[in-house]
């Protein structure tokens, strides 16, 4: 990996609610960018597919439909590519900055 291509910028913010059923008490957008050699166009749509890679040999295709399935299954997010960032990728989850309560605490964490 080239020098100038590892570097990675991770921000956040916080959104104020604009959909009060999913985010009712707002939510975090934090954004993740590389400047890496970017992801060509024909295969955005892609790479959250379980068993999706680009790395032929080694790769098995969880990584980033991993991510996709924690977001939104166990914590009601979103997850998504912001396109034409040059150079590198960018990402960004979406997060409610509350969850909804549970019955206990094990639970939260089962």
């Amino acid at each position: 990996i080239p020098p100038d291509h590892r570097h990675i910028i991770i921000r956040g913010i916080y959104k104020p609610s604009e959909d009060i059923q999913r985010y009712p008490h707002g939510s975090v957008i934090i954004y993740i960018r590389d400047k890496g050699p970017g992801i060509p166009p024909d295969i955005r749509q892609k790479i959250f597919e379980r068993g999706f890679t680009t790395k032929k040999q080694k790769g098995l295709g969880l990584g980033l439909a991993l991510v996709k399935f924690v977001v939104e299954d166990a914590y009601h997010g979103q997850v998504g590519i912001i396109e034409n960032v040059s150079p590198g990728s960018e990402f960004w989850l979406q997060l409610p900055a509350a969850l909804p309560p549970t019955k206990s605490g094990k639970e939260a964490l089962s």
